[in-house]
């Protein structure tokens, strides 16, 4: 049974076909809550679960351990997102949609699943947030969203500016800190409109644009201390790596003894 347990660093193409076994059934993929985030540019969210990361930062990282969830077909969870935008409608990004919680391309099952969700859903606009792996790994599965182009945005996560600290935040080996990029360029090749995001308290936004030659959009998005991340951060050795601020404005915060 699976348990979420590996040694560092893991191989995340492996790990991607792992989970993905695991989260999928033929086209149905493992889905715990729906919710509308109310002045969210994306607010219908469908969070699922199921990464081929282990990011020490990452707020769904139980579940994602643990892999819990319900079967749902790409119909049952684009009319749930359209039913929650239809009940908000008022709301100016009320038809802009997203999935949450997970890496939701893990291989050509869970993308064909996303695929039929667009092809559902009859959207404004549909957030897909990356780490970009198997993006980057597999150039094709970026092709097979072509058609899709002019509702989807790409928002692909660099997890960190240099080899080392990607393997110290994600557990992947750190020959795998280029797909993202891959994905970025590739990306934007395609025409898609793509940015690319990270967290500041562990990237410096300079080498970050040096290692990934990106010359295009870029945005952050701040460190939040759920429940069990600063543990995490102190077990990895990463608490006291660039985190310049006092964080009273976070969501949780724990102390540490």
């Amino acid at each position: 049974m699976w348990n979420g347990s590996m040694q560092f660093p893991f191989d995340p193409i492996e790990r991607a076909r792992e989970v993905e076994e695991l989260v999928m059934r033929d086209n149905e993929r493992k889905y715990y809550r729906f919710r509308y985030q109310s002045k969210w540019w994306s607010p219908s969210v469908a969070d699922s679960v199921g990464s081929c990361l282990n990011c020490v930062y990452c707020w769904n990282f139980k579940r994602n351990m643990k892999l819990e969830g319900t079967y749902r077909s790409p119909r049952y969870v684009a009319g749930k997102l359209k039913s929650m935008s239809a009940a908000h409608k008022n709301d100016d990004h009320a038809y802009c949609m997203r999935t949450g919680g997970c890496e939701p391309i893990l291989g050509n099952q869970s993308l064909d699943h996303l695929i039929s969700i667009l092809e559902w859903a009859d959207c404004d606009r549909f957030l897909i947030a990356t780490n970009g792996i198997m993006f980057g790994h597999d150039l094709s599965f970026l092709a097979k969203l072509k058609p899709f182009r002019d509702i989807v945005r790409l928002r692909i996560c660099a997890k960190a500016h240099d080899a080392a600290t990607f393997e110290t935040i994600t557990g992947a080996d750190k020959k795998y800190f280029g797909l993202p990029f891959n994905a970025l360029h590739e990306a934007n090749r395609l025409e898609f409109h793509v940015h690319l995001a990270s967290m500041p308290q562990f990237v410096d936004q300079y080498k970050l644009r040096k290692a990934s030659g990106w010359k295009g959009e870029m945005n952050s998005e701040d460190l939040h201390l759920y429940p069990g991340i600063a543990q995490r951060l102190k077990d990895r050795g990463l608490w006291k790596f660039n985190l310049q601020f006092q964080p009273f404005h976070m969501y949780m915060k724990e102390k540490l003894k």
